[in-house]
């Protein structure tokens, strides 16, 4: 609705433009050619519910702690199906749980860890793969899954049997009743079936090559019958995995343009798998007639200008998840030489959430989905500053007794109110929303140098007054009543300050609630300029806050637009 409802015959009426909800981020394209919707960037939000709302927490549950350097992990489940968190540290292997007691695996006495290793179950048997040295020794260890036994070297097959030890390899993936390894750059090798430590050379051992000298980065189990395989610069599909591995498997080429830069970017989502690819990230999709093909334009399209600034020369160790609806890719950007940012690709709406940062050091080294208080959770493992996080958790990032707050920033797409080509005077923005203890500053945006206009700075809300005229402060130290309602309406902010003496009661039915999100329509003033469009920008830096909706008036400017064409 315009402001002013009548005008007369030399008014211009306000034309009002803007979004009733957001969905995700394009930062490839102009912002003003945008459809409704989308931004222009987002760092720290999901639009899930149709608002650009601040993500969870990143917390790190103490029970998952290392107290010692990791150099990986893995998920083992134990024969009675009780989940646990594997770290691989320097001299063992030690299991946790959220409530019970680390178990530790010891290492032969031999071996000491230092570099990077895969843990990979293989039914109730663990295998810890160490990687390739021409120098060392760097066989895989094995252990039994009894919490009695340590990890042992495997046992070499008897004289006779035609079968040989796996070798030393980087990783391994169990398919079916096989554990299949990559080895020797394009070769793959199949265990024995339901014997993963050893396997035979002559029928169970492939090349994969078709006139190429590409390495085998990563294998990805398919179907029940097929397998990806992704090298450096291609991709192949090893199919009809039934029965005799030398007669019946064929290699089909799926795509000789594309390849995989990071092995643990991959990740099956439905019936696909994401990869990061040299030039973006990519989907291999299956279509009729059991052919596998690989769309020509990444699904990274929309956010070209950040995968523009992965440092490529560290960007082998990026790594990917799905969890729930998400695709979580960690990667390094700008100088970083580790994965200190994630970005997030929703797979149901297909669009992209934007970044996400954190206030401290983060160093992404893997994504592990382990049982947390009684639900599939997502955590990232930092091996680079020993830490353990279980991630959309809470309303802040939490190390220790550590807050940290999510600093979030939104850019909406840019309005133009109709014409883009014609300059307009814009005159005010409305803005709803949703708040829990937040700090915004909304600043209007315009296409030029530096045109960077505030609109409202530093906006705090406060948790002890009402927008009602005579309404007395709320004490949050009183127990509640008529008359001290924490839940009473039309208080700025609901909050809570538990180093204040708070009245907790309620916890257990009638005192504060902790995380209740208040509702706000902001409006405000637009100094008057010329501009072919405007977009809004949003940032808060402490609690959190949902963007359900921006609208922007603005009038068409004859007397400008008659000034730019003399």
């Amino acid at each position: 609705m315009s402001r002013y409802r009548n005008y007369t015959r030399f008014d211009d009426p306000a034309q009002t433009v803007g979004d009733l909800g957001f969905l995700g981020v394009d930062c490839k394209r102009e912002p003003s050619v945008l459809k409704p919707g989308l931004c222009s960037w987002s760092e720290n939000n999901r639009f899930v519910t149709g608002a650009a709302a601040t993500r969870g927490g990143m917390v790190a549950p103490l029970f998952a702690q290392p107290t010692e350097p990791i150099f990986g992990s893995g998920i083992y489940s134990d024969p009675d199906g009780t989940e646990w968190l594997m770290q691989a540290r320097a001299t063992s292997v030690v299991l946790t749980r959220n409530g019970r007691t680390p178990i530790t695996i010891a290492l032969p006495a031999d071996v000491t860890l230092s570099a990077s290793c895969e843990l990979v179950q293989c039914f109730a048997q663990v295998i810890l793969f160490r990687g390739t040295s021409p120098l060392v020794d760097l066989s895989p260890l094995s252990w039994s899954g009894d919490f009695a036994d340590d990890f042992v070297p495997i046992i070499p097959s008897e004289t006779g049997t035609g079968t040989e030890s796996i070798p030393a390899a980087v990783t391994g993936e169990v398919f079916g009743d096989q554990l299949v390894i990559p080895i020797n750059r394009d070769e793959l090798i199949f265990s024995d079936r339901l014997d993963f430590t050893h396997f035979d050379p002559v029928f169970s051992q492939a090349k994969i090559s078709k006139g190429t000298d590409e390495e085998i980065v990563r294998i990805l189990p398919y179907t029940r019958s097929s397998i990806l395989i992704f090298k450096t610069a291609s991709i192949y599909a090893l199919t009809n995995l039934v029965g005799s591995f030398a007669e019946n498997a064929q290699l089909e080429e799926v795509n000789r343009n594309l390849g995989c830069f990071a092995r643990r970017s991959v990740a099956m989502v439905g019936g696909d798998a994401f990869f990061l690819s040299s030039t973006g990230i990519y989907r291999v999709q299956q279509v009729i007639q059991d052919r596998i093909q690989t769309a020509a334009v990444p699904v990274s399209e929309p956010i070209d200008p950040i995968i523009k600034r992965i440092n490529w020369e560290y960007a082998a160790d990026a790594v990917g998840v799905v969890f729930g609806a998400f695709y979580y890719l960690a990667v390094p950007l700008d100088s970083s030489t580790v994965n200190n940012a994630i970005l997030v690709f929703d797979t149901t709406s297909n669009q992209w959430q934007g970044i996400d940062s954190t206030e401290f050091a983060l160093a992404v080294g893997d994504f592990r989905v382990h049982d947390f208080q009684g639900a599939k959770r997502l955590f990232a493992m930092d091996y680079v500053n020993s830490r353990v996080f279980v991630m959309e958790e809470g309303l802040s990032d939490v190390i220790g007794n550590t807050n940290y707050p999510i600093a979030t920033r939104l850019d909406t797409r840019g309005y133009a109110v109709e014409d883009p080509t014609t300059l307009k005077r814009f005159t005010a923005v409305k803005a709803a929303l949703g708040t829990w203890w937040p700090t915004y500053t909304i600043t209007a945006v315009a296409p030029g140098i530096n045109e960077v206009q505030p609109l409202a700075l530093a906006v705090a809300k406060s948790r002890l007054r009402f927008d009602l005229f005579g309404k007395p402060d709320f004490d949050p130290t009183e127990a509640p009543s008529a008359f001290n309602d924490p839940t009473a309406p039309r208080r700025q902010d609901y909050s809570v300050d538990l180093t204040g003496g708070v009245y907790l009661d309620g916890l257990t039915g009638e005192g504060t609630q902790l995380d209740l999100q208040q509702d706000h329509l902001e409006r405000n003033p637009v100094r008057p300029s010329g501009a072919r469009w405007l977009q809004i920008r949003i940032t808060n830096t402490r609690g959190t806050i949902a963007v359900h909706a921006i609208t922007l008036e603005g009038i068409n400017n004859a007397q400008n637009n008659l000034r730019a064409t003399v």
